[in-house]
């Protein structure tokens, strides 16, 4: 009985730390399920980035504490992501196209999976490569950082429209005759550059020049040297044209 009267404290604290740990359990528990619906909440709410002026206009997404699955959450996320798609309109290649997309998309994304475009490449989508530029009303941009609701209204020129009746660009023939591709995934990009360029110097370009504009572009498998051979001849085809022409 002393033996039991001397436990009793010892007793008592064992206990005392059993509800503690079961308290804290359920206190975690609680917070674990709470947080994890702010985070659905707010996946959903920022899985797009709308414009703020649209914001009042559009539904929140509330997670009901009643549902009895995930599944009306993923549904209330679609939902939302349907309301907010934007319009897109555009003129690429001389034809008039539109299409639906979120405002967060990508003008390359849109060219390629909207359009099935796929001429134009996605190599880093950090802007550095210059694999996915195109003609956007007349100078050359890298589509990778441009969304396609900013360039909405344009008129957009890709790789696929160069040709005319089948004809090769000169530049796209230079690029055949001097070899100026190893690979060909940043091919689209440089002829696309290659173009602007031309265009911008008017025909008054030395190979100094050639590699600085060329600096935005990548080739990964240094294929630089014909690159530039072809740039120039390109270059120096389109000024005699230019020339007979105005005569």
């Amino acid at each position: 009985m002393v033996a039991l009267k001397e436990r009793w404290p010892s007793l008592i604290l064992v206990f005392v730390m059993l509800v503690v740990k079961l308290w804290r359990k359920k206190s975690k528990l609680r917070s674990a399920l709470i947080f994890s619906q702010n985070c659905c909440c707010n996946f959903g709410l920022n899985s797009v980035q709308p414009n703020t002026a649209n914001l009042t206009s559009l539904p929140k997404v509330v997670v009901d504490p009643k549902a009895k699955t995930s599944n009306d959450t993923v549904r209330a996320w679609r939902r939302r992501e349907e309301e907010i798609m934007a319009k897109v309109k555009l003129t690429v290649n001389g034809r008039a196209v539109s299409g639906d997309c979120e405002e967060r998309t990508l003008l390359v994304h849109f060219i390629r999976e909207k359009l099935g475009l796929t001429g134009t490449h996605v190599g880093c989508d950090t802007n550095q490569c210059g694999a996915c530029v195109v003609h956007m009303d007349g100078k050359s941009v890298k589509s990778c950082s441009i969304l396609a609701v900013q360039a909405s209204g344009s008129t957009i020129t890709t790789i696929e429209g160069l040709a005319n009746n089948g004809e090769l660009h000169p530049v796209q023939a230079a690029f055949k005759e001097h070899h100026g591709l190893q690979c060909g995934f940043c091919t689209p990009g440089m002829v696309m550059t290659a173009v602007d360029m031309i265009s911008r110097h008017g025909g008054d370009l030395d190979e100094k020049t050639v590699r600085h504009e060329l600096d935005g572009n990548i080739c990964r498998c240094t294929g630089y040297h014909n690159i530039v051979k072809a740039v120039l001849s390109a270059n120096e085809q389109m000024r005699g044209t230019a020339k007979q022409a105005a005569e």
